[in-house]
């Protein structure tokens, strides 16, 4: 092989994507990416938000002045990329503040099952960052939901995330119309 790596590493990892739905693989005729899947991403989603609004609950509640920094650096760190219109750092951010509320509320393993969860939404929260004003946007929710952590209001910090996570999918409808070879029927 080209890369030097062999047939079986390789291998594993397609069968892992498919496992995830990420691609489909035909027999004889090869493997590709998968198309996106409304009833998949809405199954996500209701995962994610009973996830996510549990997780910043906990978080509201029990967050420290160090945690709340965190946020707040990470949050710097978004708008600098929003300013520079870099969209691949400001996902990383965004992706790495979804995980500093998981670590946050204190329950092992909690941010894994979050991001394995989030892996079936990812390639659309990606398409959508590019979409007008989603980054800016995103920003302005996360600062919500941080100010909200701060205040240890864990209700508002919950309401905040939910309706955070909700918009993506009011976008992906959206997207369906303006692209809908991405979908499938």
């Amino acid at each position: 092989m080209q890369l030097g790596v062999s047939r079986t590493p390789v291998s594993d990892a397609i069968n892992r994507l498919a496992d995830e739905g990420l691609v489909e693989i035909y027999p004889q005729t090869g493997t590709f990416v998968a198309r996106l899947w409304l009833d998949k991403i809405e199954t996500a989603q209701f995962v994610r938000v009973a996830l996510e609004t549990a997780a910043i609950r906990r978080t509201a509640e029990r967050a420290t002045p160090e945690t709340i920094a965190g946020f707040r650096q990470n949050l710097e760190r978004q708008r600098k990329a929003a300013d520079k219109q870099d969209f691949e750092q400001f996902y990383e951010l965004d992706e790495a503040l979804h995980d500093l509320i998981c670590d946050a509320a204190g329950l092992v393993g909690l941010r894994e099952i979050a991001s394995k969860e989030r892996s079936q939404i990812d390639r659309v929260r990606r398409l959508l960052l590019h979409y007008e004003t989603r980054m800016i946007e995103t920003l302005a929710e996360h600062e919500a939901i941080i100010s909200a952590i701060a205040d240890k209001d864990p209700d508002k910090a919950a309401k905040t995330m939910e309706a955070h996570i909700a918009q993506m999918g009011k976008m992906l409808l959206h997207l369906r119309n303006k692209r809908p070879e991405l979908f499938g029927s």
